[in-house]
């Protein structure tokens, strides 16, 4: 099925060369992580020793969707925290 551009209201059909651009617009949407994805490898990535302030602040900057950096300073925090109790002496 054909495509169309809209221009001033008259509709023109893609050019080939349209629809290889479109073509490969839309495949790389398919390819994007969904953001529940980028929120399960930035808790993943958490594992690592990151719980300073300046990695917290690094993954806010870093993260551009807010809810991906929050999920992720989340872990972060958590991860931290474990770790402290686990270093305190008893």
């Amino acid at each position: 099925m054909p495509r169309f551009h809209n221009v001033d209201g008259v509709r023109i059909q893609f050019t080939p060369a349209d629809e290889a651009q479109r073509d490969a617009e839309e495949a790389a949407w398919a390819r994007a992580p969904t953001p529940g994805e980028r929120a399960a490898r930035a808790t993943a990535a958490a594992d690592v020793d990151m719980g300073t302030p300046l990695m917290r602040a690094l993954a806010d900057t870093l993260l551009s969707d807010p809810a991906v950096a929050v999920s992720f300073r989340t872990a972060l925090e958590a991860r931290h925290d474990e770790r402290v109790v686990a270093a305190t002496p008893r």
